[in-house]
């Protein structure tokens, strides 16, 4: 099973964030251009949250205000699940799973964020995984039945 540090190097690193005083409208429009989402929350100290769609459904439209007058920190999400680059990604997608969550960062053990990793990105790799088995165990099959 591959690895989360193998998947963010075939997915990439780009790590779009926005800051805990930036507007929700601000954060949106970074996710639009990016197509992305979810976004890192950062300030000087490293990660303090995320914010998704999730976030702004959830929590934006129900505030009923408008979004260039809501800042990032009061509706982002403050208790962060965070994946490590040795993790494999079926382990990773279940704590996801568990949580119902659909963004996670990966994070080294300096606390340093590597990228931003999706259940879809994770489930995509699981699948992928799990047809290679089955192709290897087919092929093993056939081969064994030759001998």
């Amino acid at each position: 099973m591959i690895k989360v540090k193998k998947l963010l190097e075939k997915k990439g690193t780009d790590i779009w964030s926005v800051t805990p005083d930036d507007t929700v409208f601000d954060a949106i429009k970074i996710m639009d251009e990016k197509n992305i989402g979810a976004l890192a929350v950062l300030n000087d100290e490293g990660i303090v949250g995320i914010f998704s769609e999730r976030d702004y459904t959830r929590r934006v439209h129900q505030m009923g205000r408008d979004p260039r007058d809501i800042h990032i920190k009061e509706v982002m999400t403050q208790d962060v699940l965070y994946a490590m680059p040795e993790e494999r990604c079926e382990e990773v997608l279940c704590v996801m799973s568990k949580h119902d969550i659909r963004h996670m960062p990966v994070i080294d053990d300096e606390h340093n964020m590597l990228g931003m990793i999706s259940i879809g990105d994770l489930a995509k790799e699981v699948i992928e995984d799990k047809k290679m088995q089955i192709h290897n165990l087919e092929h093993y099959v056939n081969w064994a039945e030759r001998y």
